[in-house]
Parts: C-alpha cells; structure tokens; sequence
C-alpha cells in the first residue's frame, strides 16, 4: 500500500506497507488470505492489517506518513483476518474462528478463539497412513516411469521402443494420480470444518460444543466479544444457515427440505 502524489505521479512512501507475495498465476500455490491487506478509516486515519508480518499501521491521510501499532497480531489456528472493521471498543479482525479487539494504539484488549470441529481421531489417523503409502507408491511409480523412458529413448527396436514407451507413460500418469490422492488424504487428515457468517452486530462461528458432544453455532457480540446465543447442531460439521439480522432469526436446514427458525 502507497500514497501517488497526483501530480507527479511518484510513490509517497520510500517502503510501503506490503501485502507479502504477489500474485503468480497459480491459485492452488497462493494464499490469498495470508497475503492480504485489511484496511478501515476513521477520519484522517487509515488502519491497515497487513497479514504476512501480522502488524497493524495507522496511516495518517493528510500528512502521508504511516507507523506501526504495537506488537505482531497472531491469531490462533494458524489463520488470518478475512475481515476488519472500526468498533467503539477499537479495530476488530474477524477470521473463521478468530475474533480479536484492538486498541488503536495496537495493543490487544480481547482475543476469543473456537476451535473448528474435526474428524474424529481415528479417520484422521487412518488418512495420514494413506496418505504416507500413496505418497511412497507415487514416488516408486514415479521412478519406474522414468526408467521405462530412458529405456524407450535408447532402445533401437521399434517394438521395444513403443511397449517401453507405453510403460513409461502408465507408470507416470500412475504415480501423478497417487501423488495427488496422497495429497487429498493429508488435507483431509487435517479438515477443520468452517461455518462463520459475519453480520452487522455479530459473527457466527462453528465450534466444537462445550462438553465435547457434537457441534453449535456460536453467536459472537462484535462489541463485547462475548456469545449472546448458541444453536446446537449435534453432529452436524457443514450446516446451511442463513441469517436474518434484522428480524433476530437464524434459520437452519434441518432436512431435506426443512427450515428451523431459532430467535436469537
């Protein structure tokens, strides 16, 4: 982020505020949220949250110059702020399952944290064990891929050549496809199921229930930080909701074809 003197054109600030790693065309090696920047404004000042080094800077509009606010901002879970706005308590970062109050001068007044339901422990082991055998299979199948190629290209017979050549492709496209199952195993191992919903007064988010037994939807006042209600899902880990901030309702599909309306 920068200040462009109109008239000149030139950048305002020697360093500006960056967002981390640009954009390199490739959407499955770029996090986006890791990289952003969030930014509110309150009169003459612009508050950014810049994710990559996790420090909040206020900008100071008129004379065009920024600093940074307190200490690094980390939020649990290992995620990153997909929201911010100006509360009167201060700056709120709002992520899936993060929300955090800060103080305008950086300093953090409240952090709540609700961490998201997971596999039971059991699938979760059982799809690392896969996800390690299909990740040494791949690389084996991988590396008699490569053989059977180096093979093709220096056999002489053309017989020999065409059933070597095929081999080769069979053994790679094998090995892609195991590289990429272990993949999925290994993100699946780790699913964290998310449900947030972020609305005018409040946020939502879904979390494990407080004795351990199934699942609710937890609703967070933004100005005190504190839950003001709770819908309990059970076992449900991807429920469809929708809410309706100004009639107080959240209605939530129950069945195929079924509605339940809880007032919050």
């Amino acid at each position: 982020m920068n200040i462009i003197d109109l008239t000149t054109g030139e950048q305002k600030f020697k360093d500006a505020i960056e967002s981390g790693r640009p954009w390199g065309g490739n959407p499955d090696d770029y996090n986006a949220a890791g990289y952003s920047l969030h930014h509110v404004v309150e009169g003459p000042t612009l508050y950014v949250f810049a994710s990559h080094d996790h420090r909040l800077y206020a900008v100071d509009r008129n004379a065009g110059t920024y600093r940074a606010l307190g200490g690094e901002i980390k939020l649990q879970g290992g995620e990153d702020p997909t929201a911010m706005e100006i509360r009167a308590a201060g700056l709120v970062l709002i992520s899936p399952q993060n929300f955090v109050v800060v103080a305008r001068d950086g300093q953090v007044k409240q952090q709540v944290y609700n961490p998201a339901p997971q596999l039971s422990g059991l699938l979760r082991a059982l799809y690392r064990i896969n996800a390690v055998r299909a990740g040494l299979y791949g690389a084996a199948a991988s590396a008699y891929g490569d053989a059977f190629a180096q093979v093709s290209r220096t056999a002489t017979d053309s017989t020999a050549r065409r059933i070597t050549g095929q081999m080769a492709t069979a053994y790679t496209q094998g090995g892609a496809q195991l590289a990429g199952y272990s993949h999925q195993a290994a993100a699946l191992a780790s699913k964290r199921f998310k449900a947030s919903l972020s609305v005018p007064g409040s946020v939502f988010m879904l979390t494990r229930a407080p004795d351990g037994n199934g699942n609710v939807l937890l609703q967070i006042d933004k100005d005190s930080a504190q839950p003001r209600a709770r819908v309990d899902l059970g076992k449900e880990r991807e429920p469809v909701y929708a809410v309706d901030d100004v009639a107080g309702m959240l209605f939530l599909r129950t069945a195929s074809g079924t509605l339940v309306g809880y007032r919050l």
